[in-house]
């Protein structure tokens, strides 16, 4: 299986385990913000983590392009350089989806790009290799 592949498996397999009490985790990749800020109301772990790979609701809210569920779980105090079990970061899953306006926010919240233990990828080359130029000038710059 292919490594993007096997990705957005490791990735989505949390979603999928909804009855584990991965509630947070299942909003936060949906973007439903509404319901990410009610459950951090009622004591959610902004930074809790999935079975298995241990993505956070903040890797797969920037995976989904979800930039206002992203917004509010940093203000929530989401760490913004927590890593999975392969070493991914939001700013990895920016980079891998594209996202622009995702990867300067994660920057300016103090995003580090670091290389994922995984893959040994930065977070510019998956940009590289998924064709997002732009995203590619944005990471290269202060590297």
């Amino acid at each position: 299986m292919g490594q993007p592949r096997f990705l957005l498996l490791c990735l989505a397999l949390p979603i999928f385990l909804t009855g584990c009490g991965l509630s947070l985790i299942q909003a936060a990749s949906d973007g439903d913000t509404k319901a990410v800020l009610e459950m951090l109301d009622k004591g959610a772990d902004v930074n809790g983590r999935g079975p298995f790979v241990k993505t956070t609701p903040l890797i797969l809210a920037a995976w989904n392009n979800h930039i206002e569920t992203i917004h509010a779980l940093l203000d929530r105090g989401a760490d913004v350089n927590a890593q999975d079990a392969t070493g991914w970061t939001a700013l990895h899953a920016a980079a891998f989806a594209g996202n622009t306006e995702i990867m300067k926010l994660l920057l300016e919240r103090g995003a580090v790009k670091r290389d994922s233990e995984w893959t040994n990828y930065r977070p510019s080359r998956w940009a590289d290799k998924e064709d997002h130029l732009v995203i590619l000038e944005l990471m290269k710059q202060g590297e």
